[in-house]
């Protein structure tokens, strides 16, 4: 898999489909990992962390995904 440009409208950025990440995560599960990838229309990434979308719905929603992986897995904490 690699990524991918395709035409968007017209005056509209093109559209890059993923790829990479997708990859990551498929050898992190065939290795036997917890992996979860979401997805998040029309965002950069790591979103969340940009001044200008931390009040976003979407924001809220991956760092609540974040908080509740690392309840749900304290193995996997740095430290």
């Amino acid at each position: 898999m690699s990524f991918t440009k395709r035409s968007a409208s017209p005056g509209r950025l093109p559209i890059v489909t993923p790829s990479n990440f997708v990859r990551l995560h498929r050898a992190l599960a065939d290795a036997g990992q917890h992996a979860i990838l979401d997805l998040y229309e029309g965002m950069s990434h790591a979103f969340q962390a940009y001044p200008a979308q931390m009040a976003s719905r979407e924001s809220r929603t991956a760092l609540d995904a974040t908080a509740a992986f690392l309840v749900d897995h304290p193995d996997r904490r740095a430290g």
